[in-house]
């Protein structure tokens, strides 16, 4: 509402019988009119044409305005002020932006600010179109022998498909030609029946060789009686027989009037001693698993001793107590066992 405000100022001077400064304001708002009359700068009286709206107040003669807080509209103080004017500065709203490679979405104010962006950093790098179908079809990079098509490797042809028993290879150990041995691959000198390829690679002729088995030549088949043991040398292990395996088991004892020594294979020992006499086992391993046998049969009592290192159930000797006695031992790894 725009206010029209006539004033009409009667100097106090006219009045010699009034001292007191004396204003009198008409007020006009639109077609209403008031008096505002102060004396000696007081209000002292009024009539208002208009009503006053918050935050403006007009009370008991009074026009004012509030200080503002959270629940009143005002005027805003001096400490308010400082305390308002260090505040942020007013943000603007926008969306996120990227550049390629990226790709972003959202919605318009999904970031508070201006100006922001998304960029890759220093040290990576993303491949452009070109780059990727380069490295895509990276088997191009290959030389030599190799050639491509597309994502396949091939190898060039150095030779001819098949199976032979001679080849030869290039430098990289590629297989370029191939074809069959000879007899002079395997050795100097000539192959035929009657050589024989020696170690030193070199084909030596059979010199004294068997020209026929049993009477027959040329190729010789088995028969019934061709191979016994009368046909067979003997060294010095000896082929079984039943009589050789009978005699070993059942061979007559052996006397002896003093002390002495059984040989390997002695099995049966018969001590026949006046006096104190001693009998020496062989050593338990060139007898081992067999059976020894040992009786007393004269006035002397001999003593049973171990060869060597060997033991007697524990012991180096075994006596036989009384006479007509006799002592049973097996030979095993550790010595002699008494049965």
């Amino acid at each position: 509402m725009k206010l029209l405000l006539a004033l009409l100022l009667l100097s106090a001077s006219a009045f010699a019988d009034t001292p007191p400064a004396l204003n009198i304001f008409k007020l006009k708002a639109g077609n209403a009119t008031g008096t505002l009359i102060t004396t000696n700068g007081v209000i002292s009286a009024s009539s208002s044409p208009f009503g006053v709206t918050a935050p403006l107040l007009f009370s008991s003669n009074t026009l004012s305005i509030p200080a503002s807080s959270s629940t009143v509209d005002g005027y805003l103080s001096a400490s308010n002020f400082v305390l308002f004017s260090s505040k942020q500065n007013a943000l603007t709203f926008g969306n996120f932006t990227a550049s390629s490679p990226f790709s972003i979405t959202g919605g318009t104010g999904a970031i508070i600010g201006s100006g922001l962006s998304l960029s890759v950093a220093s040290g990576y790098y993303f491949p452009t179109t070109n780059d990727y179908s380069l490295w895509n079809s990276k088997l191009g990079f290959l030389t030599g022998d190799v050639s491509t098509a597309g994502n396949v490797a091939t190898l060039a042809s150095v030779g001819t498909a098949g199976t032979y028993t001679k080849v030869t290879t290039d430098a990289k150990g590629r297989v370029i030609s191939g074809t069959t041995l000879s007899a002079s691959d395997l050795g100097s000198g000539t192959a035929s029946s009657s050589t024989y390829l020696r170690g030193d690679q070199t084909w030596q002729p059979v010199v004294g060789g068997v020209t026929s088995v049993f009477g027959r030549s040329g190729t010789v088949t088995a028969q019934s009686g061709d191979y016994t043991t009368t046909q067979v040398t003997e060294g010095t292990n000896l082929y079984f027989t039943n009589a050789r395996a009978q005699a070993a088991v059942l061979s007559a004892p052996v006397t002896v009037t003093g002390s002495a020594s059984i040989p390997v294979g002695q099995f049966f020992t018969v001590a026949n001693c006046s006096s104190s006499c001693v009998i020496t086992l062989p050593t338990a391993s060139s007898a081992l698993g067999a059976r020894y046998s040992i009786k007393t049969i004269g006035s002397g009592i001999p003593t049973v001793t171990a060869a060597g290192s060997d033991l007697i159930d524990g012991a180096s000797t075994a006596p036989l107590t009384f006479q007509y006695t006799n002592l049973d031992l097996s030979a095993v790894s550790a010595g002699w066992d008494i049965l």
